[in-house]
């Protein structure tokens, strides 16, 4: 009966060991996402600080008395141009927030990559529990 117990002892401490890597495995994986939203972040930001400043420049140029058209219609056709950027960049974050916050990849059986960590966790205590009790 004693070698039985020390097998199964040695099993479940297996058991724990491969839930600790998958926990690893995801907690890499939100640091990857979490990685790549800012770098979407980073240039929606830059893209926005543009779209303001050609903003900015066109409302002067309106409030002059010799208004510079083509500088008007310069601004207006680079605004044209960069919103639809800003837009997808926008999907992009909206798509890298759901990853970590909403469904995950189809391996993590479409749960919150936050909610599988939490799940794992919950593993690790239960399989701490079995070792010390055998």
């Amino acid at each position: 009966m004693f070698t039985f117990d020390s097998q199964k002892k040695k099993h479940f401490k297996r058991k724990l060991e491969s839930v600790f890597k998958k926990i690893w495995d995801v907690e890499f994986l939100v640091g990857e996402y979490k990685k790549t939203r800012e770098g979407f972040r980073m240039e929606y930001d830059r893209l926005r600080e543009m779209i303001d400043a050609f903003n900015t420049r066109i409302k002067l140029e309106k409030e002059k008395e010799d208004k510079d058209k083509t500088i008007i219609e310069q601004m207006e056709k680079a605004i044209e141009r960069y919103a639809p950027d800003m837009d997808q960049l926008k999907k992009q974050m909206a798509q890298m927030d759901l990853l970590i916050e909403g469904p995950a990849p189809v391996e993590q059986a479409n749960r919150p990559l936050n909610e599988t960590l939490d799940n794992f966790r919950g593993v690790v205590a239960t399989l701490k529990e079995i070792i010390r009790k055998l």
